[in-house]
């Protein structure tokens, strides 16, 4: 296939390209959100988009701050949902538009649900992160009015070297380890190298609409911890209260460290998608 990839210059996007082309796929890149529309008029230019059989979408301002302030959940919000209406006016003027479309999202769609288990078919969340991930979603599904195959990959914690444990790692380094508040929120996370496989798989299935892009077994923050440090082999004594992290980090503590999401993906396991890294080791966390 001949792919566009845009937001190919990311964790996600930098692996995924390196595997989509070890597959023989032709890939062609857009960096960064300006390389797509111009800032001041807001208008794409649809060439940048002609000619591709799938075009893949990981554009997104990074949701991780010491504070969201205004400006920063600004750019959040128009990072994601003004690229795909871009996009979406863009792809509706060409003569050979793409036969699919796969869209970045997140499972913080679904917010802070507890214990609850969430599929595709769930109810949506009404925080921040919520709503944006819906105003998200819904630009790509304009798309499929065009005939095209549209996909929204809710992302859950994407692991593999380079991404976030290199951060995730530095406490535990320092000795400064341990879980967040209770430990009791569920955390739904997936490898890079099934993050890669499952789009490969979804560019040649016939799935389309919202798929939860996370292993078949989140764990609880407190499971997640204890596995760190096992794979660093440092103690995990420490304990950052929720409230001190509400005090530095405001509303953000709740919808990124302390929200509770136990993620499945029904879609992808119906569908006969079989995962190399369903279970968090140490050892996986070593790779």
């Amino acid at each position: 296939m001949r792919l566009l990839l845009i937001g190919s210059s990311g964790f996600i996007g930098s692996q995924l390209q390196a595997h989509l082309k070890c597959e023989g796929h032709e890939i062609a890149t857009l960096k960064r959100p300006s390389c797509v529309w111009d800032p001041e008029k807001d208008v794409l230019d649809e060439r940048l988009l002609e000619g591709f059989d799938a075009i893949i979408n990981l554009a997104g301002e990074s949701v991780v701050a010491f504070r969201w302030t205004k400006a920063k959940k600004q750019r959040i919000h128009d990072s994601r949902v003004k690229v795909v209406k871009l996009l979406a006016n863009g792809i509706k003027k060409l003569k050979n538009p793409p036969k699919i479309f796969i869209s970045a999202s997140a499972c913080g769609i679904y917010g802070s649900r507890g214990d609850e288990e969430l599929s595709e078919s769930s109810s949506l969340g009404s925080n921040f992160l919520a709503t944006v991930c819906q105003e998200w979603e819904a630009e790509a599904e304009k798309i499929k009015q065009f005939g095209i195959r549209t996909v929204m990959l809710r992302f859950g914690i994407v692991l593999g070297k380079g991404g976030i444990l290199k951060k995730l790692f530095l406490p535990f380094k320092m000795g400064l380890g341990g879980k967040i508040g209770s430990g009791k929120q569920w955390m739904s996370w997936i490898t890079i190298n099934d993050v890669q496989r499952s789009i490969s798989f979804l560019l040649e299935s016939k799935l389309s609409g919202p798929i939860n892009l996370v292993s078949p077994n989140p764990v609880t923050n407190a499971f997640f911890t204890d596995t760190v440090a096992q794979a660093l082999q440092r103690p995990a004594f420490c304990t950052l209260p929720a409230f001190i992290l509400r005090l530095v980090c405001g509303t953000m503590a709740d919808e990124l460290f302390l929200s509770s999401e136990r993620v499945l993906p029904q879609k992808l396991c119906e569908a006969g998608f079989t995962f190399q890294d369903p279970e968090l080791t140490a050892s996986l966390l070593q790779k």
